[in-house]
């Protein structure tokens, strides 16, 4: 799924993240889930510039999503923001022009 699909409606709550990988080179982050009724959802993130990822578990352990928000920080790019019921953040800031 196309990240700028979640700003026509898909929330994120309660998905579990199974794994985030990170290509720099190309500039591409890709966040495999798993939707609450356990079926797999891939995001493509196209042309990040900004990624930053927190592992401290203040609230124990855990990686499912418990709030989600995603917000135009300018006319070209998205801010999309995850904290996990682990009480951890995740922010992402990418180009809007998606494919």
């Amino acid at each position: 799924m196309n990240i700028l699909d979640l700003a026509q409606g898909v929330k994120l709550h309660d998905h579990a993240i199974e794994d985030i990988a990170v290509d720099y080179k190309n500039g591409q982050i890709t966040v495999q889930l798993l939707t609450p009724d356990l079926k797999p959802l891939e995001l493509q993130i196209e042309d990040f510039s900004e990624f930053f990822i927190q592992n401290h578990a203040p609230w124990g352990r855990g990686h499912y999503i418990s709030w989600s928000d995603l917000q135009p920080i300018d006319g070209n790019h998205y801010q999309l923001d995850l904290e996990l019921n682990s009480g951890d953040r995740i922010r992402i800031v990418f180009s809007g022009s998606q494919q």
